[in-house]
């Protein structure tokens, strides 16, 4: 047995503490960027691009160690609702960081990982601002460019939105489903005709969907929520569209359900999300 009060002791044991930590810096050394697990919060960027007539900017949230890899990433876009629509630039796009998921963001609350299925991912979220309401065909426009510029999965592209960023996002996957691997329509979805249509092309490509709804919403009606997924549900989809309905009175549902602590079966919206891929 060593003892510390001998010198030799005390040499062999600082010499073993450097060989182990040689040896763990090694191991570090070894590991590729793209194998290491973010454990930072991500970085949250604002840019003031414009993609189109619609979109004059947006936030984004880089895993930290972004730069360092070379791996792509899941991404989740995430539609404002119409009180923060703005120009893009520097003022206006801080509108995005008062509600939904650049909330979340900015407050330093959206984790750096999530483990699901034993894999472990960092999301690319980002927060495009629109001036007004744009089309499908600006959608498309601002997803591709975010899609080509960033290291984005395209088989791991969710979209999610809160009011009217809600409604835009189940008319794109209602006319896109193949494109995206789930949906999280928040307080809102799409009721002008052509409903039934963009429900069956939903079912048809098996699409994912899980909508939220407060009980006594003044601002959308909570039975459209209902029957967006009820008729989903009619045709029979693989994977079953799912709705959570909040007993409470008033349009914030997204607070809730954005909050990575909000879980239902042991799985918030984004690991819910990350089961999913096409």
């Amino acid at each position: 047995m060593l003892r510390l009060n001998n010198p030799l002791s005390r040499i062999a044991l600082a010499l073993i503490f450097v060989s182990c930590f040689s040896m763990c810096k090694k191991h570090m050394a070894d590991i590729s960027p793209d194998d290491m697990i973010e454990i930072e919060q991500p970085d949250l960027i604002g840019v003031t691009k414009q993609i189109n007539d619609a979109f004059g900017g947006y936030y984004i949230s880089l895993p930290k160690h972004y730069s360092e890899t070379k791996k792509t990433y899941p991404v989740l876009i995430f539609l404002h609702g119409l009180g923060q629509t703005g120009s893009g630039d520097s003022t206006d796009l801080t509108y995005l960081l008062n509600d939904g998921i650049g909330k979340v963001l900015d407050k330093k609350k959206f984790p750096p990982n999530f483990t699901v299925d034993g894999k472990t991912s960092s999301f690319i979220v980002v927060s495009p601002q629109f001036s007004v309401e744009p089309s499908n065909r600006q959608m498309v426009e601002m997803m591709t460019y975010i899609m080509t510029t960033y290291r984005g999965d395209q088989k791991r592209l969710y979209i999610s939105g809160l009011s009217l960023g809600a409604r835009l996002t189940t008319l794109m996957a209602g006319t896109y489903a193949k494109d995206f691997a789930a949906i999280v329509p928040i307080s809102g979805v799409a009721v002008n005709p052509g409903i039934a249509d963009r429900c069956k092309v939903i079912a048809e490509n098996n699409l994912p969907v899980w909508a939220f709804h407060n009980q006594d919403d003044p601002l959308a009606n909570l039975d459209d929520a209902s029957n967006f997924i009820n008729l989903i549900k009619g045709f029979n989809p693989p994977i079953m569209p799912r709705i959570t309905i909040f007993n409470v009175y008033g349009h914030d549902a997204w607070t809730t359900a954005l909050n990575p602590d909000y879980k239902e079966n042991g799985k918030n919206m984004y690991e819910w999300m990350l089961q999913y891929s096409r």
